[in-house]
């Protein structure tokens, strides 16, 4: 590769991904596609979700040690190492008990309340307050501008305008969200 007038020299890869490549994104998913036929194990694109249950917080995290171990086999043989603290463990469960730490060989996750997966705000009730608020706080500006723009707009434009930025918002995870307890209309 040639930079400013400077060339980099050439590197073997022995493993992994070369990063930055055109054809990376697809070697990647190629190279970790068969980590999806471990138990539990939900793969889309590069985001990675392992899901453990149990009738108590503490056989929950049992049962995840136990997929941890199966997914530490897969990191060797794939030359791999986990990073753990890349690893966010969140609990659901309507125990007020605070719950165990995840421990795996030496390494220790951080315990979250909230995190965002693939686009949907998650947590640990499971109520979706927080993700109705980031949409409303994302398409406050959007509904706005096309409330201000509306009576300069075609109705083919508003049409366009209407199904291409906001209508995807609120149809993005729709059968996750409206069948939640606490219902992501109401704070709209």
């Amino acid at each position: 590769m040639k930079i400013n007038g400077v060339i980099s020299s050439l590197k073997n890869i022995v493993t992994g991904v070369p990063q930055g490549s055109v054809l990376g994104p697809l070697l990647f998913i190629s190279f970790i596609n068969d980590l999806t036929e471990l138990e539990s194990c939900y793969l889309f694109s590069d985001d990675y979700l392992l899901i453990a249950g149990g009738k108590n917080p503490s056989l929950a995290t049992a049962n995840m040690e136990n997929h941890i171990s199966n997914e530490s086999n897969w990191y060797q043989q794939n030359l791999l190492t986990m990073n753990s603290s890349k690893t966010n463990v969140m609990t659901i469960s309507k125990d007020i008990e605070k719950p165990p730490n995840l421990n795996f060989q030496n390494q220790s996750f951080k315990q979250v309340d909230k995190i965002k997966y693939l686009g949907v705000f998650l947590d640990k009730n499971l109520n979706f307050k927080r993700h109705g608020s980031k949409m409303k706080q994302k398409l406050y500006p959007i509904i706005t501008n096309f409330e201000r723009s509306r009576k300069f707009l075609s109705q083919s434009l508003a049409a366009f305008w209407s199904k291409g930025l906001i209508r995807p918002n609120f149809e993005y995870c729709s059968p996750l969200l409206f069948c939640s307890t606490d219902r992501i209309k109401r704070n709209f």
